[in-house]
This record gives structure tokens, C-alpha cells and sequence, in this order.
């Protein structure tokens, strides 16, 4: 039911025949044991998230539906959980900026502004802010998603990300 609700969404709709975007479902994989992959694999997430990422390197875009398993007090998602995603949004975002596309987070700036509920779709929109050689700083906004009202902004978040010069990262990733 929640990919149902995804899939007709008006946002999400824009952002998937943009041909600008690429799609990615990273966490599908049964293989795959990264944090982000146990929440869809126990469940915790509705649908694998959507990642869609600007081929030009300038930004990201991901949609994710999250379930009461995620929640830290009654009805509101984890702090940790929503650093986590946007983590990985803010990466996504990032590291096609860098000629490995690879990199790994030096700083990441969080500021809750509204509470972040169970039950709802919500969509992460990044933007690339600056890149300097192997460093790349980031901006993203966490939205919650609800039927006829204007996006609520949940989080807004800075990243820092730095692409290793010698660590091999490929085993990992």
C-alpha cells in the first residue's frame, strides 16, 4: 500500500521521468547487510528506498516510507534513524562529484525543525553546495508527505565528504 502511495505521488512522479535522474535500489539485495538494508530486509522500511541521483553530480533525491519499528517515542522517528538516511542521501548526493565515487563523511550537521512520524512518505532533497578536488560539502531537507498539504520540512542537514586518496573503499561498498 505505501509503494502504491509512492508511486502516485505527485513528487515522486516529477523526479522519476526526469531524465536528469538515475535510479538507484542499492538495499534490494539480499546480500547487501549495510544498516540501511536491515531496515528493509526486517521490515522496519514499507519499500526499499528510492534514490534518484542528478547525473550531473548536483544532487540527490530519495523516497522512503518508515514503520512504527523506527520510532524512538510513540508515533515519532528515531533521531539516529533519520541521521542515518540522511547519511546516505546526502552521499548518494555527493559522490558523483568524485572520480572513484566513493567517499566517506567527515562531518555531518543536523537541525530538527518538526517532528518526524510514523505512517508517512517522505522524501530527502540534496544539493551539492561546493566541491574542492577529493572535498565535496552538501545540503539537504527532510519533507514529510501527506495527502493534499503543502510538504512539512522535518530536518535540515549539511555534510562534509572527502574522497580517499588510498583507502580502498571498493571491498566495502
Amino acid at each position: 500500500m505505501p509503494e502504491t502511495k509512492l508511486a502516485a505521488h505527485s513528487d515522486f512522479q516529477l523526479v522519476r521521468d526526469d531524465p536528469n535522474y538515475v535510479l538507484y535500489q542499492p538495499y534490494k539485495s539480499e546480500e547487501n547487510k549495510s544498516l540501511v538494508a536491515n531496515y528493509v530486509h526486517q521490515k522496519a522500511l514499507a519499500f526499499c528506498p528510492y534514490y534518484f541521483v542528478e547525473k550531473s553530480g548536483k544532487g540527490s533525491v530519495v523516497f522512503f516510507y518508515p514503520n512504527e519499528q523506527l520510532c524512538g517515542y510513540k508515533n515519532i522517528l528515531h533521531g539516529g534513524f533519520i541521521a542515518s538516511m540522511l547519511d546516505e542521501a546526502l552521499a548518494y548526493g555527493i559522490f558523483g562529484n568524485f572520480a572513484s565515487r566513493l567517499g566517506v563523511t567527515v562531518n555531518l550537521d543536523i537541525t530538527y525543525v518538526a517532528p518526524s512520524i510514523c505512517g508517512h512518505l517522505y522524501k530527502i532533497v540534496c544539493n551539492t553546495t561546493k566541491i574542492e578536488g577529493r572535498k565535496g560539502w552538501i545540503y539537504g531537507e527532510l519533507y514529510r508527505l501527506s495527502d493534499n498539504e503543502e510538504p512539512t520540512l522535518c530536518v535540515k542537514a549539511t555534510g562534509f565528504f572527502v574522497e580517499p586518496s588510498k583507502l580502498n573503499l571498493e571491498k566495502h561498498v
